[in-house]
């Protein structure tokens, strides 16, 4: 975080964009807490939320679209 003082006021904003962050963060959560393994936290996502079986087929079908998209890009 950066900072400006105009006059009595500070005005902050932020030096990385908040999908920058967020990336890191989730990358950062994988590593440390399920050994680098995104099949364990989804695992654990699907049993603590408690996910239906609707709910993991839109994931996956999500997942997939996302996937293509990205083999398309290449």
């Amino acid at each position: 975080m950066s900072g400006i003082k105009p006059s009595n006021i500070h005005l902050y904003y932020p030096l990385i964009k908040k999908s920058e962050y967020s990336k890191s963060l989730l990358f950062a959560i994988v590593e440390n807490y399920f050994d680098n393994s995104f099949p364990a936290m989804v695992s654990f996502y699907v049993r603590e939320k408690d996910l239906s079986v609707r709910e993991m087929e839109e994931l996956l079908t999500d997942t997939k679209k996302a996937m293509k998209k990205k083999k398309k890009k290449k």
